[in-house]
């Protein structure tokens, strides 16, 4: 498995507009091929990043993702979020060696 992790420095006053933009696209991502999972973590307090976590059966299921038309349409409107950021999302790829499944 191969999680995608984007951290995001977001200014408070935008949190809420920017995760509504996060979760507006996920049922189209939830029908994506090799799509495994998907969190968006808020933060507690504002010395805190955003953390869009995001799961995929292999590397070829996310680069495959990346050329889709799901793609291209859920990042079509980043510009509108311009002001709400202070610095440039930090992004990393990393394989999955463990997964414990949350508690409900």
């Amino acid at each position: 498995m191969l999680t995608i992790i984007n951290q995001l420095s977001v200014k408070p006053a935008y949190l809420d507009q920017v995760e509504a933009g996060f979760l507006e696209h996920l049922d189209l991502l939830k029908s994506c091929e090799g799509f495994c999972g998907f969190r968006f973590l808020k933060p507690i307090d504002e010395s805190s990043a955003c953390i869009v976590e995001v799961s995929w059966r292999d590397e070829a299921a996310f680069e495959a993702w990346k050329q889709s038309e799901h793609f291209k349409l859920s990042h079509a409107n980043l510009g509108q979020f311009r002001e709400a950021f202070t610095g440039p999302p930090k992004f990393g790829r990393f394989s999955v060696s463990a997964d414990i499944p949350l508690k409900n």
